[in-house]
C-alpha cells in the first residue's frame, strides 16, 4: 500500500529551465505531488511539455519553439542496474507528435550528481 504523503527521496527536487535564445538558465523546485503522480523521466517530462500549453500544430519539429526536455526518474544515480536511464521528450519530425527517446549509460546518473531532474 502506498503512503499517502512522500517524500523527495529519489529526487533532487529541481528543473533548470535553459533558454538559449535569450541566453538565460533558471531553475524550478518540483513539489511532491507532481513527483508522485509523474514517476521516471519520461513522466516527469511529459508533463513538463504538458504544463508549456503548447499547440502542438504550431510546432516546427525543427525550429526554436521545440522544447527538448532530458529528464531522470527517482532511481537515477543509484546503482540499481538499468535504473539509470534519462529520457528525451520532443515532438518528432517524423510523426508530428509529442516522443520521447531513452538513453542509457551515466546521464541520468550524472543528472542526479549534478541536483537536477530536469532539464
Amino acid at each position: 500500500m502506498l503512503s499517502a504523503s512522500i517524500n523527495m527521496h529519489g529526487y533532487a527536487g529541481k528543473i533548470l529551465w535553459i533558454n538559449l535564445n535569450r541566453n538565460e538558465v533558471r531553475s524550478e523546485k518540483i513539489d511532491e505531488s507532481t513527483a508522485k503522480l509523474f514517476v521516471g523521466g519520461r513522466g516527469l517530462g511529459l508533463k513538463i511539455i504538458f504544463d508549456l500549453n503548447l499547440n502542438l500544430t504550431n510546432v516546427d519539429p525543427y525550429g526554436p519553439e521545440n522544447p527538448l526536455i532530458i529528464a531522470t526518474g527517482p532511481l537515477g544515480g543509484t546503482r540499481i542496474p538499468l535504473a539509470t536511464r534519462a529520457a528525451a521528450i520532443f515532438k518528432s519530425p517524423l510523426t508530428n507528435r509529442w516522443s520521447y527517446s531513452t538513453v542509457g549509460g551515466t546521464l541520468g546518473a550524472y543528472m542526479k550528481y549534478a541536483g537536477v531532474d530536469a532539464w
